[in-house]
């Protein structure tokens, strides 16, 4: 049998399948409805807001790209493949919504040094996953939450629903696939993947300190104290994964 076939996860097939059964479909929504714009918040933020995860969904889709060619696992690289297809998907019901509003925001400058960063490294193919799979596809989560607790559009709140769902599956990849191929690495190893998250991590923070500072607009923002919060919850996933030995192992400076 070849190499690539010799890995083989239940739990991993189990989220492959449930891919397959997951399919959705843009038509399916009302873009017959007007979108509706928070009160107080302009539609350039608003667009704005909206045009980042629009980037970031094609950020993602280079990243899954590049670990086609990097992945070993065959499984692995079948669960892959549905996440390009999810990505893509989210990226075109993105792009429609802003549509209806307006032309796509460039991508924010700092935001973009983070993805030039990411598709900087040249370590372990295992970092890019801990990096998407583990840290940017739970932020995603807890973002996509936000945007549908806090967000009055019904049209936004169902595109957000539907991509949660395609997002937890990709965060269950990363948990499960890690669980499994993080331990095989050398502490150096390890070690260079959490220095490389933490800097990442501080350059999020920072792309978050003065974005919607106008006023109407804190409905948008992202807190530090947030990002605090999700730190530490990302830390503790750190521990589970093998990644640090305790969650006090990954630096304080990132707080």
């Amino acid at each position: 049998m070849d190499d690539s076939h010799t890995y083989h996860s239940p739990q991993l097939q189990q989220l492959i399948e449930k891919s397959g059964l997951s399919n959705w479909s843009i038509s399916e929504f009302d873009w017959d409805l007007p979108p509706i714009v928070p009160n107080d918040v302009t539609i350039t933020d608003y667009v704005d807001m909206i045009s980042q995860l629009y980037h970031a969904e094609l950020f993602t889709l280079k990243i899954c790209a590049r670990l086609i060619t990097e992945v070993p696992d065959f499984q692995a690289l079948r669960f892959i493949c549905t996440q390009m297809n999810d990505e893509a998907r989210h990226a075109d019901v993105y792009a429609k919504y802003i549509q209806l509003l307006g032309e796509i925001a460039p991508v924010n400058e700092r935001l973009a040094d983070i993805f030039s960063k990411t598709l900087a490294w040249t370590g372990s193919y295992c970092g890019l996953i801990v990096a998407l799979n583990v840290v940017m596809e739970s932020e995603a989560l807890n973002q996509q939450r936000k945007r549908i607790e806090t967000l009055p559009c019904p049209i936004f709140k169902a595109i957000n629903s539907r991509i949660i769902q395609d997002e937890a599956r990709h965060s269950g990849f990363g948990f499960i696939y890690m669980r499994d191929k993080l331990p095989l690495l050398s502490e150096i190893e390890k070690n260079n993947i959490i220095t490389w998250i933490e800097g990442l991590w501080s350059d999020w923070k920072l792309a978050n300190e003065d974005r919607y500072m106008e006023t109407g607009a804190a409905i948008l923002r992202t807190s530090p104290e947030e990002l605090d919060i999700r730190l530490k919850a990302q830390q503790r996933m750190f521990c589970k994964l093998g990644l640090v030995t305790s969650p006090h192992a990954v630096t304080e400076e990132v707080l």
